[in-house]
This record gives structure tokens, sequence and C-alpha cells, in this order.
């Protein structure tokens, strides 16, 4: 009999978790295991190429769409095989819990909040293994006494994003390059004060920015840093940059917005950029965006905190000192800033020193290529394999894995 894998989150193109979630669900039919999701998958989401491939996965969802009417509203029930679970802070599900249990627990984890809570670990404990998306996640978890913890960061999908030619449009701009949901944790507020500088000195600089959140809650927190006055207005139930950017001494010439757009369209947009600067204060991952960044040959800035250090190497990224914040609650404590004038002086190096930025950015490039989605999710397979595999101790499947 195949070994059955149930997904518990939403497999949909809409979100990192659902990308994430997609290309989990490919290598786990590629090692011959039955996929079934616990919730809906988002079909209108995904390419033609994704929905021929996760074919079996999608018509496995009516049978547990039945399931969970015959079982009612309350009720749960456990099937046989694995369930893989993605966790966020303090160990929430990621998702609405489906009420459907594994006979075998995994978590997949991204936690942001270094202050783990008795009915945190309480939960955690319930997994056979746990598989963090950052070396500092697991050590967080490690140090937190769980005894099966692996990390695997994210990968990268190298048909969209590969070194390549930057695009005539922009040939007499500077282009730099700021992406992820506009809230406090991601630091667009940062990269607004300093591009601001940076152009003073710079006018041909453009600034080219993928900040789309639809979470209010979370870009309210953009002023928190002090260096702009609050988020944007929102619009027709969209954040609308234009003139908070221009509130804040960057005009219509001087900033472009990225448009929402399919994942597989963003390599041709980051390839316009001559720089890319990531000054967040906390990465549960190791940051997708800049990781795909590094993918495409753009030559990137990446705060020296959390999650980011996975990534942090002088012969392929520049790291911005990151220090920890004055004022932390405990949930915050490993969080960073990362001063203004720090993150104009990369700049400044990145204009005046292309070629050695561009050799860098190479280097990074080919690195990158070695954390396609492929390989990645491959190794996170290893890892359930081994904890669904009754005969492993939990030691052994601590170091069936790696990153």
């Amino acid at each position: 009999m195949r070994r059955r894998l149930l997904v518990d989150w939403k497999l949909t193109a809409r979100s990192g978790w659902g990308n994430y979630g997609l290309h989990f669900a490919a290598a786990a039919l590629r090692h011959g295991w039955a996929v079934v999701p616990l919730l809906e998958p988002d079909a209108e989401s995904m390419t033609a190429a994704q929905r021929e491939t996760l074919a079996p996965v999608l018509r496995a969802w009516p049978s547990i769409e039945r399931l969970y009417a015959s079982i009612g509203p309350t009720r749960g029930v456990q099937l046989e095989g694995c369930r893989v679970t993605g966790f966020g802070n303090q160990f929430a599900q990621s998702a609405r819990p489906s009420r459907i249990a594994g006979e075998v627990e995994v978590g997949v984890v991204f936690l942001e909040d270094a202050a783990l809570s008795p009915a945190a670990i309480a939960r955690a404990q319930q997994c056979r293994t746990i598989i963090a998306g950052s070396s500092w996640n697991a050590r967080l978890l490690r140090d937190a006494g769980l005894p099966s913890v692996s990390w695997v960061m994210q990968g990268v999908d190298t048909r969209v994003f590969f070194p390549g030619p930057r695009t005539a449009r922009f040939a007499d701009r500077f282009v730099v390059f700021s992406g992820g949901k506009l809230e406090y944790r991601k630091g667009q507020d940062i990269v607004v004060a300093a591009f601001r500088a940076f152009r003073a000195r710079h006018p041909e600089a453009l600034l080219l920015h993928a900040w789309h959140n639809p979470w209010p809650a979370t870009a309210a927190t953009i002023g928190d840093g002090g260096h702009v006055d609050g988020p944007p207005a929102t619009r027709d139930g969209r954040l609308d940059f234009a003139p908070w950017l221009d509130r804040h001494g960057i005009g219509p010439d001087a900033h472009l917005e990225v448009p929402l757009m399919p994942n597989a369209a963003m390599g041709a947009v980051v390839r316009m950029a001559d720089v890319a600067a990531f000054p967040n204060r906390c990465e549960g991952g190791t940051n997708l965006v800049a990781m795909e960044c590094m993918a495409a040959g753009v030559p990137v800035l990446v705060s020296d905190n959390t999650g980011h250090r996975d990534l942090l190497d002088p012969s392929r990224t520049v790291a911005l000192p990151s220090a920890a914040r004055s004022s932390q609650a405990p949930a915050y404590a490993s969080w960073g800033d990362v001063a203004v004038t720090d993150v104009v002086d990369a700049l400044e190096d990145a204009w005046h020193q292309r070629a050695a930025a561009r050799a860098r950015a190479l280097r990074a490039a080919a690195w990158m290529h070695e954390h396609d989605w492929t390989r990645q999710m491959d190794r996170v397979m290893e890892l359930v394999a081994a904890a669904a595999d009754t005969r492993h101790s939990p030691a052994r499947v601590r170091r069936a894995g790696g990153h």
C-alpha cells in the first residue's frame, strides 16, 4: 500500500505557505506517496503545469469533503497516514485546523516569536519530528527542550529566478528593489528613510517596491520604528502607496509599484534591479523574496539577524549590521534593528562598485541554484519518511535531515 501523506494547510499560489505546500505536495508525489489535502486546494491559483502535476491531490479532495460532511462540524477523526501540519508563532496552526489527525504527526514551523509558552511546547511535543525553516528557529526549539528538530530552508524556482540581462527600460536608472508585505517586521520603513537619503545624492535612483499586504493589522505596525508616520491609507481594499511615499519625500518619479502578479512573472521584475535591500528585523525562515533575488543574480543587502543569517556569506551577500532593540518584549528579544545610515552606505557601495556587486551576485545565484525547490523538498521528504517509519527513534530522525 502506498504511504499516505495528509497535508494540513491550504495548497495555493496566493501565499507563502501555500506556495511551500505546492512544492511539498509535488515532492511527495515524486517520492511515491499518496497525498491527501485536508483543506480545499486553490486550483484556480495554480498554473496549468501545477494542476497537471497535482492532479492526484486535487482528485483526493472530494473524498475528504464527504468525510467532513459525514462527521459533522465538531467531531474529529483519525486517518491512516502521516499528517504534516504548518505551524506559526506559539505553534498555532497556519490555517484553520482540519479536525483530521494522522497516525504520525510531523510539524513544519516558521517562528518569529522567540518566547515559547508552555502550551506551545506541549503542542510541539505532539509531533514526532519538527522541520524548521531556519537554523535560528531550530536552535530556539532545541533550546526549549524539543528533541527531534531539523531545519530545511525553502527553495526557489530556478526556471523563473535566474541571472539574465537587465531590461533596457531602466537603463538610465539605478533601481533599488524592496519586497515583502509591508509591516514593521519586514523593515520597509528603514528602506523608505534610506532610499530618500540615497536619492538626494543620486537623483536617477528608482525604488521598485512589491509591498502588498492584505492584513491591515500587520500593515498598521509599519510606523513602530519611528521612520514613517504610520501605514498608507487603503483605497479599494488595497494600500495606496503613492501619496504615502510622496508624504515621506519620495515623489512619483522616484518609485514604481509592482502590481500583484503570479510568482512566475516576478523573475523578470527583480532582474530590473541593480540591488535589493532587505533590512528586515526578523525572519522565521530565510526570506523567500531575498532568496529569489539572489537566484536571479541581483546583489542583495541582508540584515544580520534571525533566519537571514543562513543566507549570509561575504562572498555572495552584503550583511547589514543589526543591533538588538533597546526596548524589547520577550517575544521579540531576538529581533534586530538596522540603522538607516548602514543601508545608505551599502547602497552607495553598490552604486560605486557595480562590477564587484555583480560578481558577488553571480556567486549567490550559483549557490542558490543548488537550493531549488526540488532539492529542498526532497530533503523535507527524507525527514518525513524517517518520521513515518516507526522503526526510527527520535534521535535517528533528527540526524536524517540537513539543509
